[in-house]
């Protein structure tokens, strides 16, 4: 039974992996890698495509990958595809001769020399952090297989709480969101303490200012007689005493006249 297998097969192997982080959260992994089977032609037109710097026999197939480190055996101008924050990216071997291999990657075109062992990180979207790592396996006269990873940046957890609950038998709660969405919980802060319940204040009292002291009340003047009445009482009593005295005066006179004349 043959066991080959037709060039554009890929064999995938995967592997889940289960733990406990600090916290005590379960949590799961996977990892995959495939194999994409090319196989080489069954003769081989040495050299051909010298002229015109183009080394290796011209193929112009286009592999995406399907995990993100994949081998693939290149031949000039063949291509592999690769998604990176949901921007598609393209590695192109474009000439191949003993030892040596030329590629070039975009979106961000830059053009990459490698020869057999070596291993390059490249950075792909221009934001100063590899994305990408080329290493050649192995190398012929007219084709590469190169091992292509993409590298994941940690994601790392962005969190934001919201207020503390009021306190309810001990214990007050609180919602967190990783705004970065990682699904990881290593840096989540803590969403529930144990509280005392306030005690209310007291409802201020309304304190009114002394009421001002009673003045002590005058007492009444006695009636006073009409001014008129003293005015005529008080006439009336001096022309009395003024008479009396004057007919007193005379009396008087006229005794001593007559006193007088009989001497």
């Amino acid at each position: 039974m043959s066991t080959s297998l037709a060039d554009g097969i890929v064999l995938n192997n995967s592997v889940n992996v289960t733990f406990q982080n600090e916290t005590s959260h379960t949590l799961s992994r996977t990892a995959t890698a495939g194999t994409t089977i090319s196989n080489p032609p069954a003769t081989v037109s040495g050299g051909s495509g010298g002229g015109g710097g183009g080394g290796g026999v011209s193929s112009g197939q286009t592999y995406a990958m399907s995990a993100n480190s994949q081998a693939f055996t290149l031949r000039r101008n063949d291509k592999a595809t690769f998604m990176l924050k949901n921007v598609k990216h393209t590695i192109t071997l474009l000439r191949v001769v003993p030892f040596h291999a030329t590629f070039t990657i975009a979106s961000t075109p830059q053009q990459v020399d490698l020869a057999k062992g070596d291993t390059k990180e490249i950075d792909v979207d221009a934001d100063g952090q590899p994305d990408v790592r080329l290493t050649i396996l192995s190398i012929t006269s007219f084709d590469a297989r190169v091992l292509i990873d993409v590298l994941s940046t940690p994601c790392v957890e962005s969190w934001t709480c919201g207020d503390w609950s009021a306190c309810a038998g001990g214990t007050q709660t609180r919602e967190c969101t990783d705004l970065k969405a990682c699904g990881t919980t290593l840096l989540k802060p803590k969403t529930s303490q144990t509280c005392e319940a306030a005690v209310p204040a007291p409802e201020p009292v309304e304190t009114l200012p002394p009421a001002p002291e009673a003045l002590p009340e005058a007492a009444p003047e006695p009636p006073r007689e009409p001014l008129s009445s003293r005015k005529l009482a008080g006439v009336s009593m001096t022309t009395v005493f003024y008479g009396l005295a004057i007919l007193a005066l005379i009396g008087l006179g006229g005794y001593w006249y007559i006193a007088s004349r009989k001497k």
